[in-house]
């Protein structure tokens, strides 16, 4: 495109001169080039990721060892790899999120902001709300339902995977939290765990129940979507 180049140069710069391998112009004109002859940036599929990717986690964890040995860890015999910590791990970014908005509020707006994650109170049951586990249900039924259309409308095998992946995990996650918080009610009250949820956490237990329900249905429909496409590339 006759031009081009030039109009490109006149686009500011905003990066580092000291890190600099390329003119911003080039870069821009490789993007646009990408973009217009639908030429794929990077030509790797989920198994070579992986198999890139896993180095990271591994140091992480040799990390979290060498901690360990050392008694650095909090408690000390904590151990290095859990459950719970998978389970924190998805289920903490809503409480982040909050936190940087009311971050982001008080800066424009200062003013007292009320925000707390644990309960305050110890005086009887607390019961869970809906809009504890609310965000968790929508992401995995949002991506059961993806996986479902793509299943049925599509050959990306790869994010469909992905989708019903995301699908699974956050509907365990909704499925954990109201088990793991009537447990805690039963051990706290004497009362069996299905009266314990009952009386604390009927509300996100259904709403759980219903999420899982919706993943496996979409996880069940992948074998006889994925297998003809293998096939047809072997």
């Amino acid at each position: 495109m006759p031009g081009l180049l030039e109009r490109l140069a006149e686009v500011p710069d905003p990066r580092d001169p000291r890190g600099v391998r390329h003119a911003l112009s080039v870069v821009l004109a490789l993007t646009a080039c990408a973009v217009l002859t639908g030429v794929r940036w990077v030509a790797v599929n989920y198994v070579s990721f992986i198999a890139h990717w896993w180095p990271i986690p591994v140091w992480l964890i040799l990390m979290i060892v060498l901690l360990r040995r050392r008694g650095m860890l909090r408690p000390r015999s904590a151990p290095v790899v859990s459950w719970e910590s998978w389970l924190y791990t998805f289920a903490r970014w809503p409480y982040i999120a909050c936190g940087v908005g009311a971050a982001i509020l008080s800066w424009i707006r200062p003013r007292p902001v009320t925000f707390k994650i644990t309960p305050k109170r110890e005086d009887g049951v607390q019961s869970l709300p809906v809009r504890a586990v609310a965000p968790y249900a929508a992401i995995s039924l949002v991506s059961a339902a993806t996986a479902l259309m793509g299943e049925r409308f599509t050959t990306n095998a790869g994010y469909v995977f992905l989708c019903l992946l995301a699908a699974a995990m956050y509907g365990l996650v909704v499925t954990a939290i109201p088990i793991l918080h009537g447990s805690e009610a039963s051990a706290k009250t004497g009362l069996p765990l299905l009266a314990a949820l009952r009386l604390t956490a009927r509300g996100p237990a259904m709403l759980g129940a219903a999420t899982l329900a919706a993943a496996i249905a979409a996880i069940a429909g992948f074998p006889a979507y994925v297998i003809p496409l293998l096939g047809g590339r072997l």
